[in-house]
């Protein structure tokens, strides 16, 4: 460590984060430090480096600071340690007293009286030295894991070190940025004993969360199946570095918050999955109202075909009933008739989506105001007389479905949506589940009101079931292929993309992932300007990623960039100027050019060109090619390897999740 010497003055940070800029008598010194004091001795680890504003500067990654051993900077750190009461003639007072022996004391109550102190003021000095003795401790706990930089502030900024000392593993799931081998780290630097019963439910559990990270709702107990080959005993063995064995005893000696599913079977979900699947059943089959007696009146719409008006009757005759169908078969014109049949029989149609783009298209299609899952439930209404109709169900997670059902118990329901395209984000998938159970009535949409125009849905239904579609490089075609190997596709999509089209990719790291293609892309049709500081720069394309109510933009939608100021950034979403503050904890704006298919599902392009190269590896699923695929409506640009798409095409990519939703289903349906 280099010693820069006193501490002459401090800029802090706004962000409360003890980053801060630190004149000190060796110059600049910038970094985090929360005990950082006017007049105490800072040493500091890291490099010089040349600020193109401020000149040189010291960037550390980690200060250490010394109490002042002089009177003379003995005083001034206490004039500046900014304690209740205590400024700088207490401060000249106490150092006057004890000279160079005053830190000796300052613990001492008796002695601090004494010197002539206050009562207030004497509690303060303690309370000034007790909290920074004990930050002191907190960072020497976290130096001796190995634990620095941001995840050491997190930890420090949201748990007590009395916390961590007790049981460091619950910091995950609770301070940003903890992984399980920091916690790890700790308990080992504390303890030593690997097999700790809080260790090893730690590791059990964080197979459970890698496997719902995964899409899956469970795991299988032991052996060796599918395709990420990782069950829930061998998975923890391995993490752990212990034998299976030690691992299946624990799993029978020790409470868990674990359940099998079926009885007897070799599947595990966690307590809170498996109540989740199972009420979601319950509440959707116990649903006994009567079948709806007046019938719509579509005379003001065009005319329904026999699928959509068999979609119309199940929603009069049932109480739960699905919609599937793939993107022009009609499900919009089926929501605005199920509209109105709801006005025909007094209730009121209550239209939700996933998202919020989602829930501005359907109130469009319904003509009545629509709004997202996740706002709606934030309201904490109750309603009489209504119909609740759900669009891009597919979207929809195991827990939001839960959770929604539980406000909604009991009210007639349609569910909407396209259960071909990718399941939710989070784990479960529960529209395949709810149609693949054959317990609900489910009308399945086949007729396409697009595919006589465009060979868009044809391809994309090809790729679907595994057929392989008749693709050449013509690009005068709905549907091209451009063939070449990983290396070429970012460039080649930079000669072909136009500023109004959507590239996108299966991943967002990797040779052809969004990041590389943005910052491509970015140059291309936005060149010469400085993103390091935000990511992006005026006059560029970007997508908001958080839903802002104050501000009416929701997640998904995409605009340009018109002004940055230090504060704001102002983007133009479709002829609507929006400032976002940028220190705003909905701030979150990233380039969008290029997205993944998860970012775009649910929306449409006029044109879309699509990445697909052999690196995206367990990415290549026919249900993501297919989700990008009907994501256009006039062409659609394959342009990667055709390797990739042999994979696509094999479905050796497609699993089917993990889940216990279906049993639950035709348990309750036969039960019933």
């Amino acid at each position: 460590m280099f010693n820069f010497g006193e501490i002459l003055s401090i800029k802090r940070s706004d962000q409360g984060n003890g980053w801060g800029v630190f004149n000190t008598e060796g110059g600049l010194v910038t970094g985090v430090c929360h005990t950082a004091r006017i007049g105490a001795i800072l040493h500091a680890e890291g490099g010089h480096y040349n600020h193109p504003i401020y000149g040189q500067q010291f960037k550390a990654s980690r200060i250490n600071i010394v109490l002042p051993k002089n009177a003379d900077g003995i005083e001034k750190y206490l004039a500046n340690a900014k304690i209740p009461g205590f400024g700088k003639v207490a401060a000249k007072k106490l150092v006057d007293y004890y000279e160079d022996e005053t830190l000796d004391h300052v613990m001492d109550e008796k002695a601090l009286k004494q010197a002539g102190l206050s009562n207030k003021q004497i509690d303060g000095v303690i309370a000034f030295f007790d909290t920074r003795k004990n930050h002191l401790s907190f960072i020497e706990l976290l130096a001796g894991a190995d634990i620095k930089g941001k995840t050491a502030e997190n930890i420090m900024a949201n748990a007590t070190i009395e916390e961590v000392k007790e049981n460091p593993y619950q910091l995950r799931g609770k301070v940003p940025r903890v992984t399980l081998s920091n916690c790890d780290a700790i308990w080992v630097y504390l303890n030593g004993d690997s097999r700790n019963a809080d260790r090893v439910k730690a590791h059990i559990m964080d197979v459970m969360r890698r496997a719902n990270d995964r899409g899956d709702s469970g795991i299988v107990l032991e052996g060796s199946v599918g395709y990420y080959n990782l069950t829930l005993i061998e998975g923890a063995a391995k993490s752990l570095g212990v034998d299976p064995e030690f691992v299946e005893d624990f799993l029978s000696e020790n409470d868990m918050p674990l359940r099998i599913y079926p009885e007897g079977g070799d599947i595990v979900y966690t307590e809170s999955t498996y109540n989740h699947e199972k009420f979601i059943a319950s509440s959707l089959l116990s649903n006994d109202l009567p079948a709806l007696t007046e019938p719509a009146d579509l005379s003001g719409m065009k005319t329904l075909s026999g699928e959509q008006l068999q979609a119309v009757e199940y929603a009069s005759k049932y109480p739960v009933s699905i919609v599937t169908g793939a993107p022009g078969t009609g499900k919009t014109h089926i929501i605005e008739a199920i509209c109105c049949l709801a006005t025909a029989n007094g209730l009121e149609p209550v239209l939700l989506a996933p998202t919020g783009l989602a829930a501005r298209r359907m109130q469009g299609a319904g003509k009545h105001e629509a709004s997202t899952i996740h706002s709606f439930l934030a309201t904490k209404q109750t309603f009489d007389d209504v119909l609740f109709i759900v669009d891009e169900v597919s979207m929809v997670s195991l827990d939001l479905m839960s959770e929604l059902l539980k406000v909604i118990d009991g009210h007639r329901l349609v569910l909407v949506g396209d259960v071909d395209q990718l399941p939710s984000i989070e784990h479960g998938q529960t529209l395949y589940d709810l149609i693949e159970s054959s317990v609900l009535p489910v009308t399945r949409l086949t007729f396409n009101y697009r595919s006589k125009d465009s060979d868009i849905i044809k391809t994309a239904l090809q790729v679907l079931t595994g057929e392989n579609p008749s693709l050449t490089s013509d690009l005068s075609r709905d549907v091209c292929f451009v063939q070449c190997d990983d290396g070429k596709v970012t460039s080649i999509i930079n000669e072909l993309v136009g500023v109004s089209d959507q590239v996108l990719a299966p991943k967002k790291k990797g040779v052809a992932g969004v990041g590389v293609l943005n910052d491509l892309l970015a140059e291309k049709f936005n060149p010469g300007k400085d993103r390091k500081r935000l990511g992006f720069a005026k006059g560029d394309r970007v997508i908001n990623g958080k839903n802002d109510r104050h501000l009416n933009v929701m997640n998904g939608e995409t605009g340009e960039v018109i002004e940055i100021t230090d504060k704001t950034v102002t983007v133009n979403y479709g002829g609507v100027p929006v400032t976002h503050e940028i220190n705003s904890v909905n701030f979150k704006l990233s380039l969008a050019y290029a997205l993944t298919v998860h970012k775009v599902q649910g929306q449409e392009y006029e044109r879309v060109i699509i990445a697909i190269p052999k690196e995206a590896n367990i990415m290549l699923s026919r249900n993501l090619y297919y989700t990008a695929i009907t994501r256009a409506k006039k062409q659609v640009v394959l342009v990667g390897n055709p390797e990739a798409l042999k994979i696509v095409l094999s479905g050796r990519c497609d699993s089917h999740r993990i889940t216990g939703l279906r049993h639950h289903l035709k348990e309750y349906a036969k039960s019933s």
